[in-house]
């Protein structure tokens, strides 16, 4: 699992868990760097995940990080957001990337899920 690129984990998030701790830690680095220049790219400043116990916070998710939540494969997130009762915590920021509302995502899912 040696010498894994941003690019391999990028096309397959789930490689990241046979990575070796220091390698880990490396890429989460790397990642952060990234991160950080998209934000500033994007224009929407300063990380605001830091305090994720705050109730008032307004996190965003990768489609990655949902699907993970979901339990299910990155592309049916992408099938999810094309559905009209999406349309409320779901933005396009470009033709290629998509955000979901953490808090909106959270109670789309508890609604699917039979009780």
């Amino acid at each position: 699992m040696a010498n894994l690129y941003l690019a391999d984990l990028l096309d397959a998030p789930e490689l990241a868990m046979g990575l070796p701790f220091p390698e880990a830690a490396a890429m989460l680095a790397r990642v952060g760097a990234l991160e950080a220049l998209l934000r500033a790219r994007l224009g929407l400043g300063a990380d605001t995940s830091e305090p994720e116990s705050s109730p008032n916070e307004n996190r965003w998710l990768a489609p990655e990080e949902a699907a993970t939540m979901a339990n299910v494969p990155r592309r049916v997130v992408y099938g999810w957001s094309r559905r009209a009762d999406w349309r409320g915590f779901t933005r396009r920021l470009s033709r290629k990337v998509l955000r979901i509302e953490e808090r909106g995502f959270r109670r789309w899912l508890d609604r699917q899920i039979p009780k």
